[in-house]
């Protein structure tokens, strides 16, 4: 758990925050991805479906995969982020992930994500990963300038995401630890 920093706490998530992580993730693709995943696949994400899924996965041990959250001083869940293991088959056991970070829209630019990310960086860290790799949509010009500034690059991998008929294509950033 970090110190609060402008009105924002980051610290572990629990069952609790599952309504809350998933308003998040459902504001934070329709406001990112809107051009990039097909209008249909956005418009059909549902708060209280992700909040049930949510609940699942921060029901489960989290030891070895923690998912935080950034909560305002109202306690509102604004943002979170999880990592653990890397799980693309060419990656050595060194090798951590970012599997996500959402930061509510409303509180883009305000430091949350490089918080969250600072968080998982940490932990990734004590965890004794060496190397840490993230995918990301290639088109989310926004997210890849946020990583490319806290020094991650593009490694030269891309593969499709599929939505419905479309493909989007995702690419995988790396960095040392």
């Amino acid at each position: 758990m970090s110190e609060p920093s402008n009105g924002v706490m980051v610290r572990l998530g629990t069952t609790a925050d599952s309504d809350g992580i998933a308003t998040v993730q459902v504001h934070g693709w329709r406001t990112a991805y809107r051009g990039i995943v097909p209008d249909a696949v956005l418009d059909r994400m549902s708060v209280a479906d992700r909040a049930v899924r949510w609940a699942d996965v921060l029901g489960e041990p989290r030891e070895s995969k923690p998912i935080w959250v950034a909560a305002s001083e109202s306690a509102e869940v604004i943002g979170f982020a999880s990592a653990g293991p890397g799980r693309d088959d060419d990656l050595p056991p060194t090798t951590g992930e970012l599997w996500a970070i959402y930061v509510d829209p409303r509180w883009a630019g305000r430091g949350v994500g490089r918080r969250l990310l600072g968080e998982a960086t940490e932990w990734l860290t004590a965890a004794n990963y060496a190397h840490a790799v993230l995918w990301v949509l290639a088109e989310n010009a926004r997210a890849r300038r946020f990583y490319e500034r806290a020094g991650w690059r593009h490694d030269g991998l891309a593969k499709a995401l599929p939505f419905d008929d479309v493909a989007v294509d995702e690419v995988r950033y790396a960095r040392a630890l």
